[in-house]
């Protein structure tokens, strides 16, 4: 059964994968550092990096995104193939004279965690959570089994020992092999994500409400106790070697050597601790570094909200099923277990991250931090399903109804989310790279850009070797960083020593600004005292008659597949965000010939833009058309409820359509 989880969740991730290099957050960067066999950004996901330069050789098709995105997809159908097995045992214990109801609950519950948001969306991308999901699973399901059942056997056979002493209960789950490779995989597995860490209250707890041996064998399981616990530091400590990549492969100058970790001690820790993102913040500037009681509260339910936010429309259905199987593990003894392993990997960690929901990037940074919490939802979820399915009447022909109604309720789920949330034709991550090269001149410097910029542009430079001309003046605010520069680009950089980040920052506009084709991103990067001008996708030091042909040359209307996801209407605001700056230029020249067919152009791209809905009722407001201005005005501050511009501007209309 496991095999035939894994096979079709695999293929239904396969079948929505990503083609190619996504918009997704720094994709780009873990495709580059595994491909190149590099340090990723901290704390260097040395596993990550490993297994993914294995499936960039071994899989024989496909682009080098295509192989990444693969590994993810791969991960995480093992994954729930493993979940499956954990829910069977869970359930084992409880119903194991009910075998057709345990394997029906347990596949049930597994493919709606296979397709719940977070889940998929993290499987198809190549991204390292559907690694940390696997990883999870197997920890807890190698834990769990190593749980005594009445006569155990106490094994011991590392640095050339061979004992086994029986005793009635096992009192520590560590003495059997599965804890033994459980510690490893735990080691190991935070060489790909910090946050296993968020298990240890669980595995603590487990170990110490683990039944106690009878008095007359106690000193003899204390002895074999002290020499596990020796062994389980041993195996922890070879899982957690994988660390030793770093500073090794940093030492030979990869293309991608985030943070330099070869070159001191002080580096090497500040990686791996991530010093530069600001430890356990998620953001570095828009996580509060202060906290006090109600902000706690205020993450906690924000935790709560967006877990059922995450559902899909099947919340009600799947909040009354976890609702009773936390009242049966409670029954079972699992309750406390379980509760810890969530408590931890979700709100606690929400409460630590500290990101505001007030600001829109927020969410999509905590959506990977779902899945550890969903796996113990879908623990608890199933055990109601169990229950549910136990309990029904006798009677053959009511339970061949439920059965049959619980497949078509399966069978609707994936009808419908399936096509939201595939991403198989989704091309706008490379096309966009593509297009920023199209704009980009011979030997250009293109200044702090965005990551989603710069790790798509770095795909294009280091995995397909194309226009390495273009210089990317990017330092990630760190001493590091600005070290990268010095030594890629020694030419855009004086001959003195820079100080702070802001000198820096300032030194790269004066110094180059007038002596190579220079370019931003984002048109509020660059002081207004600079004399820029819009070139389809960036803005810079161009002519402004190149700037009208620029977007004839883009792939457009952007090549996106399913629902679009936040990074996806990122870089949909990239390109809809050019036409209106643009149309902003003619319009301060009154050619309004001009400027409105772009702002109806960014409308087209970029549907919610209130921006550009502004501008065009900025220029009816100016050819005295007032009615058309206030029906402008309107459709801007639907998308900008809270801009207070607006609201003046449609009061401004309507008290001229009054007179």
């Amino acid at each position: 059964m496991f095999f035939l989880i894994f096979n079709s969740t695999f293929i239904i991730y396969l079948y929505t994968m990503y083609p190619t290099i996504s918009p997704y957050r720094d994709s780009g960067d873990m495709i580059v550092s595994a491909f190149t066999y590099g340090i990723a950004h901290p704390p260097g996901y040395p596993l990550y990096v490993l297994l993914g330069k294995i499936f960039t050789i071994l899989i024989p098709f496909g682009n080098i995104a295509y192989r990444v995105n693969l590994m993810s997809a791969f991960f995480g159908a093992a994954a729930c193939g493993v979940l499956y097995l954990l829910l069977k045992k869970i359930g084992g214990q409880i119903f194991s004279d009910k075998k057709p109801v345990l394997i029906f609950s347990s596949l049930f519950a597994v493919f709606l965690f296979s397709l719940s948001s977070s889940m998929h969306s993290l499987s198809v991308v190549s991204e390292m959570y559907s690694i940390n999901a696997f990883f999870t699973v197997l920890i807890i399901y190698l834990l769990l089994r190593s749980r005594p059942e009445g006569r155990a056997t106490i094994l011991s056979d590392v640095s050339g020992l061979d004992r086994r002493v029986e005793t009635r209960l096992n009192p520590h789950i560590i003495f059997t092999r599965y804890s033994l490779l459980a510690v490893f995989l735990f080691g190991l597995g935070l060489g790909n994500h910090h946050t296993l860490v968020l298990l240890i209250p669980g595995i603590v707890y487990l170990i110490i409400r683990s039944p106690k041996p009878a008095l007359a064998e106690l000193k003899r399981g204390s002895e074999v106790r002290s020499q596990t616990t020796r062994h389980w530091t041993f195996f922890f400590l070879i899982g957690l070697s994988v660390y030793l990549f770093l500073p090794i492969r940093s030492a030979q100058n990869p293309t991608a050597n985030w943070g330099g970790p070869a070159a001191s001690v002080r580096n090497f820790v500040r990686v791996l601790t991530r010093a530069d993102y600001g430890g356990v913040r998620l953001h570095p500037e828009k996580s509060p570094t202060e906290q006090n009681f109600s902000t706690v509260i205020e993450n906690f339910v924000d935790f709560l909200s967006i877990s059922i936010r995450y559902k899909n429309g099947w919340a009600i259905v799947i909040i009354l099923l976890l609702t009773l199987g936390i009242y049966f593990s409670f029954r079972k003894k699992l309750f406390w277990t379980l509760f810890l392993f969530w408590f931890f990997s979700g709100p606690v960690f929400f409460i630590i991250s500290n990101l505001p929901l007030t600001d829109r990037t927020s969410l999509p940074i905590l959506e990977p931090y779902l899945i550890m919490p969903l796996i113990i939802f879908t623990i608890w979820f199933g055990i109601g399903l169990f229950y549910v399915f136990s309990y029904l009447p006798k009677l053959e022909n009511i339970k061949t109804v439920c059965f049959l109604t619980a497949i078509g309720v399966l069978f609707l789920i994936t009808v419908v989310n399936l096509p939201q949330l595939s991403k198989r034709y989704e091309f706008i991550g490379y096309d966009y790279s593509k297009d920023l090269l199209k704009t980009l001149p011979k030997n250009s410097v293109l200044f702090n850009p965005d990551d989603t910029t710069t790790f798509t542009l770095k795909y294009q430079q280091d995995c397909i070797r194309r226009r390495r001309d273009v210089k990317l003046a990017v330092f990630y605010k760190t001493l590091w960083g600005y070290g990268q520069l010095k030594k890629k680009y020694p030419e855009i950089l004086p001959n003195y020593e820079i100080k702070s980040g802001m000198e820096l920052e300032s030194t790269l506009l004066s110094y180059n600004f007038s002596r190579f084709p220079f370019y931003s991103d984002n048109i509020s990067k660059i002081p207004p005292n600079y004399k820029i001008t819009p070139k389809g996708l960036l803005y810079g030091n161009s002519d402004i008659s190149l700037s009208e042909k620029m977007f004839d040359f883009y792939v457009l209307p952007p090549r996106t597949f399913g629902k679009n996801r936040f990074f996806t209407n990122q870089i949909i605001n990239y390109y809809s965000a050019g036409y209106n700056n643009l149309g902003l230029v003619f319009n301060e020249k009154k050619l309004y010939n001009k400027s409105v067919p772009l702002f109806e152009k960014a409308i087209s791209v970029d549907p919610s833009l209130s921006q550009a809905y502004n501008n065009l009722g900025v220029v009816y407001w100016e050819k005295m058309d007032y009615e058309k201005a206030s029906e402008y005005f309107s459709q801007s501050l639907k998308n900008a409820p809270n801009d207070e511009g607006v609201k003046r501007n449609l009061l401004m209309a309507q008290e001229k359509l009054k007179k």
